[in-house]
């Protein structure tokens, strides 16, 4: 869970659960309830695994798209009875609508939290697909609310997942999942090799989701600064670039990288630098050097 995340979770249900911060062994927080503690009263102190999140706050649910929405700024909408859109998914199913305003950044911001919702799903154990074109997209309009200036980018399909695929499901996730791009196809610049930090952010970036497996994102390495784009901002490659972003950004953080993108396609560190932990060998050489120079 990001930490954006967690926060809009606390802010849209502010009536009952607060974010308490608890010192440097915990600098995420935990979540309590609003008026705690109480009083002569007990309190259980959880992780929340797997299985217990989304029984504790419904996290695979409605609060996870408000929780996202209030993070972001977007205009995601969950529709509990996703069949009447569609004609290739068998069962029953949900759907979340992928809304935003019509803009660039919006798109962008659109698929990285979008994504961010379909590796929640997965983690805990559901089947999630990004579908942008085939389902009944005036049948989405009639059942979601959306504002005027905004507009409906995707819908992400989110159930459970059969042992077994039909033949025709076989066929479509044949077509749809064609070999990977690898990543050094991807550059149109690297001047030098890549760390190996950003190897396995852009390793992560290959097997993120991306329509037709086209993978239409641009990087380029250039003096240390990564930076991506997308030749026609104003589709929806650029839902697939911000999907790219959130794997990109889940891989660095991986290796003790943290940043962000800003704006302009650039991935932004905090003072680009690796976080390293000492070897006992190194360690001991500095306490040498240290002795003898107090010496």
């Amino acid at each position: 869970i990001v930490d954006e995340m967690l926060a809009g979770f606390v802010k849209c249900h502010s009536d009952i659960v607060k974010l308490v911060k608890t010192g440097e062994e915990n600098p995420r927080g935990v979540v309590a309830a609003v008026d705690a503690p109480i009083a002569d009263k007990v309190g259980i102190v959880t992780g929340g695994g797997s299985g217990h999140k989304p029984a504790f706050i419904g996290y695979c649910g409605k609060n996870m798209v408000d929780a996202v929405n209030e993070a972001s700024g977007l205009e995601f909408q969950l529709v509990e009875d996703g069949t009447p859109a569609f004609k290739i998914f068998s069962g029953r199913f949900s759907y979340i609508a992928v809304c935003g305003e019509d803009s660039e950044a919006a798109r962008i911001k659109s698929g990285y939290w979008g994504e961010s919702i379909v590796l929640q799903c997965v983690y805990h154990g559901l089947g999630t697909c990004w579908v942008s074109g085939t389902y009944d997209e005036n049948k989405v309009y009639k059942a979601i609310d959306l504002p005027k200036k905004h507009r409906l980018y995707a819908v992400i399909v989110v159930g459970y997942v059969k042992d077994k695929l039909s033949t025709k499901e076989k066929l479509m996730y044949n077509a749809t999942h064609k070999n990977n791009k690898p990543y050094q196809k991807m550059f149109e610049v690297c001047d030098k090799k890549l760390p190996p930090y950003y190897e396995y952010a852009m390793k992560l970036v290959e097997k993120a989701p991306s329509a037709t497996n086209r993978r239409p994102v641009h990087f380029r390495y250039e003096d240390d600064i990564i930076k991506g784009y997308v030749d026609e901002p104003y589709s929806d490659k650029s839902l697939d670039f911000g999907i790219a972003q959130l794997h990109f950004q889940l891989g660095a953080a991986a290796k003790g990288i943290k940043g962000e993108w800003d704006n302009n396609g650039r991935f932004c560190t905090e003072n680009a630098k690796v976080i390293k932990f000492p070897e006992a060998e190194n360690d001991e050489k500095s306490n040498i050097q240290e002795d003898n120079e107090n010496e």
